[in-house]
């Protein structure tokens, strides 16, 4: 069997790889410096919602979560907290939704 016949083969067993990227990075400037990806909503921080269906999915591999620096180690600790193990990846944000996006 040649190369691109295994190749091939293998990628037919394989399912694809699929990464989350959740841009949550703003700077909170039209709700007055209340950060709303913290905001509690149910009980629970509005990150959190946003990631779990992410989480819940068979066909997400992992999550990349792009956030301001300065709430990088509080997001993460939430979805530690939670046992959101497919949160692979913290990434700082940019100045702009553009470039976080980037």
């Amino acid at each position: 069997m040649g190369f691109l016949e295994k190749l091939l083969k293998k990628t037919k067993k394989q399912s694809p790889f699929c990464s989350v990227v959740v841009v949550a990075a703003g700077q909170a400037s039209r709700m007055e410096g209340i950060d709303k990806i913290l905001c509690p909503m149910g009980g629970e921080a509005v990150i959190l919602h946003a990631i779990a269906p992410f989480q819940a999915s068979e066909l997400v591999d992992e999550i990349v979560i792009v956030t301001r620096e300065d709430l990088m180690t509080t997001v993460g600790n939430l979805c530690s907290q939670k046992g959101y193990d497919k949160v692979k990846r913290l990434v700082r944000g940019g100045d702009s939704r553009p470039e976080s996006v980037m």
